[in-house]
């Protein structure tokens, strides 16, 4: 059965290379540590900025109930490494979302490292979508996305929905995105096939009050793909989290 809620956690990095450092064996000892301890939580994704600013990083993590943030939030008070990773982070944030009727109830295979870009990377835009209040407009904006999404899987190829929800906790009324997109040129696509005299988005815009953007890509753990080509820090460190989860899968053999 399908996982009713997501969970948002958010970290702005300090913009230095000690910082970063110091957050990601931090971030993997946190999760490797999360599989045996809060095994409710599945990370579903980890996300990069691509744009704004550069070392802010989402995790997005599938959950059971609407109870698993409060055991999730008491496991981070408790947890050492969270602890840690905080000293370089400042606007931290953790939300509840609920999903949407037309979330995909997509599940990552395994972490790819075969992206359709020519520069090896993965791209997700996060969207967030502040409805106006009233039944009615939500009602409106999940039929909108319905059609939206039926004539996407034609029309638009080069975007892929991979998670859809509301928040129950944090903004009221605001709803989230995560789209896969093939690679960079496909935001431009997407944002020109919305335009051209698409009466579904024109349905869905009139039911929003206001939307936000941001690329991302992926952080080298992430569940729906891992980039292609990285930099000679990221292999260290990509290393680093592969060990730790070598030996959490040998513990338990």
């Amino acid at each position: 059965m399908p996982q009713s809620y997501f969970v948002t956690s958010t970290f702005d990095v300090q913009q230095d290379d000690a910082s970063w450092n110091k957050f990601m064996p931090n971030v993997f000892q946190m999760i490797v540590e999360m599989e045996g301890k809060l095994p409710p939580w599945d990370l579903f994704a980890a996300l990069s900025a691509f744009t704004d600013l550069p070392n802010s990083v989402l995790h997005l993590w599938r959950v059971d109930e609407a109870k698993d943030l409060v055991d999730g939030k008491s496991y981070f008070e408790d947890s050492h490494f969270f602890d840690e990773l905080m000293s370089v982070c400042s606007a931290p944030s953790l939300q509840l979302l609920k999903v949407m009727p037309y979330d995909p109830s997509f599940m990552p295979k395994g972490a790819s490292t075969e992206s359709p870009s020519e520069d090896g990377r993965f791209y997700f835009l996060w969207v967030e979508l502040t409805l106006r209040s009233g039944s009615a407009h939500r009602a409106k904006f999940v039929k909108a996305c319905g059609n939206l999404l039926t004539k996407m899987a034609t029309d638009l190829p080069t975007w892929k929905l991979r998670a859809a929800g509301s928040t129950v906790t944090g903004r009221p009324n605001t709803v989230m995105h995560l789209w896969q997109l093939d690679d960079a040129n496909a935001l431009l696509e997407g944002m020109n096939w919305f335009g051209e005299n698409n009466p579904d988005y024109v349905d869905l815009a009139a039911c929003c009050l206001r939307q936000r953007q941001q690329l991302f890509t992926s952080m080298i753990y992430n569940p729906l793909g891992q980039n292609g080509k990285l930099s000679a820090n990221d292999k260290k460190h990509k290393l680093k989290y592969e060990e730790l989860r070598s030996k959490k899968g040998a513990k338990h053999a």
